[in-house]
């Protein structure tokens, strides 16, 4: 099977702000498409997969009683998050999900309670290490150890000598 085949190339997903409630979003492994027309004015929006938070798996409990099961990708805007499948088959839904984290580069989340997600592998999720320089406003720490010269404390090499030089 190959990446993401177990998922649609591209399927219609409940927006509540979007008119008609629906948009259309398309999933790739590098890139999440999102179409929808918001107010009469027609938006395409291109979100990188690496801006998602992970994958994350909700189960939700019907009236009647029943269980349902979500895959949705978790984005730190609301608006970009992305269900990718929602099922009340749960034969299949563990491995979806996790082959969908592994597949995109994602952590695999648990949806603990409404809006709140953890890693299911109960790691903390790091910050990055690298950020923009201009936003730090300090040197990067390689150019920090470099100083630059006083030609005070500088020695002179000639004082009051006289420079030989031979010509052999």
């Amino acid at each position: 099977m190959s990446a993401l085949a177990y998922l649609p190339p591209s399927f219609d997903s409940r927006d509540p702000r979007a008119d008609g409630r629906l948009r259309k979003v398309w999933l790739r492994r590098e890139h999440i498409v999102i179409d929808r027309r918001l107010s009469g004015m027609d938006m395409r929006v291109q979100v990188p997969v690496s801006t998602y938070l992970g994958v994350a798996l909700s189960v939700l409990t019907q009236s009647d009683g029943g269980v349902s099961f979500r895959l949705a990708l978790i984005h730190s805007d609301v608006d970009l998050n992305a269900v990718l499948l929602e099922t009340a088959d749960d034969s299949e839904i563990v491995a979806q999900w996790r082959a969908c984290a592994r597949d995109l580069g994602l952590a695999a989340l648990v949806e603990t309670e409404p809006g709140r997600f953890e890693r299911a592998d109960g790691a903390r999720h790091l910050p990055q290490r690298r950020r923009n320089a201009t936003l730090t406003r300090r040197r990067p720490r390689f150019l920090a150890r470099r100083r630059a010269g006083d030609p005070a404390r500088s020695a002179m090499v000639h004082a009051g000598e006289r420079e030989i030089v031979c010509y052999e």
